[in-house]
C-alpha cells in the first residue's frame, strides 16, 4: 500500500494554532546559527528547500544583512504566497522555484546559506539522502547548509502518539530521523559546525550545521 502524502495544500491553509510558538523559537536558532557562522559578511544570499509560504523570511531578513533570497519548493500555493510576502520586502532579492527536489534543483546562483525546517523527513531513506545532498549543490565554497529534521524523542512519540490517537496529526509521510541519519548527509560535503536536539520544539527536531567545501 503507498503511504499517504500530506496534503500541503490543507497545510498552507490552515497551520496548527500552535505553530506560531515553536516557528519563534525556531527562529531565533537560525537567526543564532546564521549571524555566527557568517559574521563578517555585509550582504548575504539564502536559499530555502521546501520553505514554501515561508515562516522564517520576515524574521530573518530582520535580523540579518540579507540581499537576496530564494524559495524552492513543489506545492503552487505555498510559492504564490511567498511571492507576496517577497513584495513586502522590496530591500531584498527574492524569487520563488517550483522543482520536485527529489529529481532537480533549479538553476540557482549559489548562495552563502542553503537551509530547510522540516523537508528530509517527508522521503524514503533513500529520497532523503538526495534532498539532503543537494543543499550542498546550491551552496558557496565555504557557505553553510543548515537542516533540521523532527528526531524520534520520547517528547516527540508521545507529542506524536496523542496526535495520531485524536485524529489531527496532519503528516502521515513524516519519518522521525535519527540524528547519526541527518549528520551523515554531509559526509564528503562539508564540515560539522553544529549539532543540537531542539527540545523546545515538542515535536523534537535535530539541527545540523556544516560549512561547505571549497571547490
Amino acid at each position: 500500500m503507498t503511504p499517504l502524502a500530506t496534503d500541503w495544500d490543507q497545510y498552507y491553509d490552515r497551520p496548527a494554532p500552535t505553530a506560531h510558538l515553536t516557528r519563534r523559537y525556531t527562529a531565533h536558532w537560525l537567526q543564532t546559527m546564521m549571524r555566527r557562522f557568517t559574521a563578517g559578511k555585509p550582504a548575504l544570499s539564502v536559499v530555502e528547500f521546501g520553505g514554501g509560504n515561508s515562516c522564517f523570511f520576515k524574521g530573518l531578513t530582520q535580523a540579518l544583512p540579507i540581499a537576496r533570497y530564494e524559495i524552492v519548493d513543489l506545492n503552487a500555493k505555498s510559492l504564490a504566497l511567498f511571492e507576496q510576502q517577497g513584495r513586502e520586502v522590496p530591500t531584498v532579492r527574492t524569487a520563488a522555484h517550483r522543482a520536485d527536489l527529489l529529481k532537480e534543483v533549479p538553476a540557482l546562483e549559489p548562495a552563502d546559506i542553503v537551509y530547510s525546517v522540516g523537508l528530509i523527513e517527508h522521503f524514503s531513506p533513500e529520497g532523503t539522502r538526495e534532498v539532503a545532498r543537494r543543499h550542498f549543490s546550491c551552496v558557496k565554497p565555504g557557505g553553510i547548509v543548515i537542516i533540521t529534521a523532527p528526531t524520534p524523542t520520547w517528547l516527540y512519540r508521545t507529542v506524536r502518539g496523542a496526535a495520531e490517537t485524536i485524529g489531527v496529526w496532519a503528516f502521515p509521510d513524516e519519518r522521525p530521523l535519527q540524528p547519526a541519519e541527518i549528520v551523515k548527509a554531509g559526509d564528503g560535503l562539508g564540515t560539522l559546525r553544529h549539532a543540537a536536539t531542539l527540545w523546545p520544539q515538542v515535536l523534537t527536531q535535530h539541527a545540523v550545521v556544516w560549512q561547505a567545501q571549497g571547490r
